[in-house]
């Protein structure tokens, strides 16, 4: 987990902190740990104005919201290799047809040949 100090602009600002199941879980136990008292809830020696934010605080972390990502990255993940693999033959196309026409085999003919640019053609030509 990486700390980052934010910079408020408002006081309605909604901040959100990204936790592995391991992380919250010992979140959760470092906050039953303390001894919280008014004192942890002040600022300026004002505590009216917190009391809300201490009760919404741990309601939250009693109730939180699993987000599931993971259908999307699966996707996505698909996506790039189908396109990669695509790249890839589209590469070893280009280089048998150049080979089997004798001519010079470089990354330019090669990206000319098969459509792709030159920083793709170069990344997969081997």
């Amino acid at each position: 987990m990486k700390l980052q100090q934010a910079e408020i602009k408002n006081e309605t600002s909604v901040l959100r902190l990204n936790l592995k199941r391991e992380e919250y879980e010992l979140l959760i136990k470092m906050l039953n740990n303390m001894k919280l008292n008014e004192d942890d809830f002040t600022e300026d020696g004002l505590f009216s104005g917190y009391q809300s934010i201490k009760d919404d605080l741990f309601t939250k972390l009693q109730n939180v919201k699993q987000i599931d990502t993971s259908s999307k990255r699966i996707a996505t993940s698909n996506a790039n290799t189908a396109k990669i693999n695509k790249s890839k033959n589209l590469v070893d196309k280009a280089v048998k047809l150049l080979s089997s026409s004798n001519k010079k085999v470089t990354i330019y003919s090669v990206s000319k040949e098969s459509g792709l640019s030159y920083n793709t053609v170069k990344k997969y030509l081997s």
